[in-house]
């Protein structure tokens, strides 16, 4: 049985994919790139920018048999920010709250196995199907968790009333501000960014499917999805999940990436 790779990309309203999914051989990734919350100090938008170099330049990894998943993402990390040096010398010489940060989900498909590697609030969800019986697997990086429920619980506590709405945003900004700069901080959250010493907070694993004769779906995608979909999870298989959306693509913000073996 051959094995499938699909990918899409939703822009939602903004008209502008800003998340990425991607295949290079057998190895599949998405890519969610950390709202900005300060203004951006070399181009128009400097985290979108720096992930889609790191977009493109995993899409050019010369992948073999023994790449691992840490070094096609290291690999990765190191071109982009050659390329993106190359034409802003500074931009990774920045303070703290400049810097780009990103989650990553990533998976390696092999005839009998998957390997994966997520850091940050990315998505993996596994189907397997072993005659009448379906297993299902589904994982993700909780270790943000914690910082949203306490973002939000502060938003809550900010009081509209009688303030102008300019006022009551600035005071919403700043608690999304300072719970960003415990990104990769002793106390804080781990979070992709372009050092490559990240990785190593990331969470990697195996699941083995047995056989290569099982059918099976897995999806790497990003949280926009998890918070949109019906139901919460991408449907089981690629065509399933396009019906799922397709009424309502301006709803949709996000990446997905596919593999399968009908």
């Amino acid at each position: 049985m051959a094995i499938k790779f699909n990918t899409l990309h939703y822009a939602g309203t903004s008209g502008n994919p800003a998340d990425k999914a991607g295949v290079n051989g057998n190895i599949i990734w998405v890519l969610d790139v950390a709202t900005p919350l300060w203004e951006s100090a070399f181009t128009d938008n400097d985290a979108t920018f720096a992930v889609e170099k790191l977009h493109e330049a995993l899409s050019n990894v010369a992948v073999t048999s023994s790449t691992s998943l840490r070094d096609f993402l290291t690999t990765g990390i190191r071109t982009a920010r050659e390329e993106i040096e190359r034409q802003y010398p500074d931009f990774f010489r920045v303070s703290p709250q400049y810097r780009v940060t990103f989650s990553v989900a990533v998976a390696r498909v092999h005839e009998t196995e998957v390997e994966y590697l997520l850091l940050g609030d990315n998505i993996l969800e596994y189907e397997l199907e072993i005659g009448e019986h379906v297993a299902r697997s589904f994982i993700k990086d909780h270790r943000i968790d914690p910082f949203k429920a306490a973002n939000k619980a502060l938003i809550a506590n900010v009081a509209k009333d009688g303030k102008r709405e300019e006022a009551y945003d600035e005071e919403v900004l700043e608690i999304y501000r300072e719970a960003r700069l415990m990104a990769n901080t002793p106390g804080g959250y781990p979070i992709a960014s372009f050092e490559v010493s990240d990785l190593d907070e990331a969470l990697e694993g195996v699941f083995f499917t047995t056989s290569q004769d099982i059918p099976f779906t897995l999806a790497v995608y990003t949280n926009g999805f998890e918070r949109r979909l019906p139901g919460g999870y991408p449907a089981r298989d690629y065509s399933a999940f396009i019906e799922a959306i397709k009424y309502d693509e301006a709803e949709h913000e996000g990446a997905v990436a596919f593999a399968s073996r009908d």
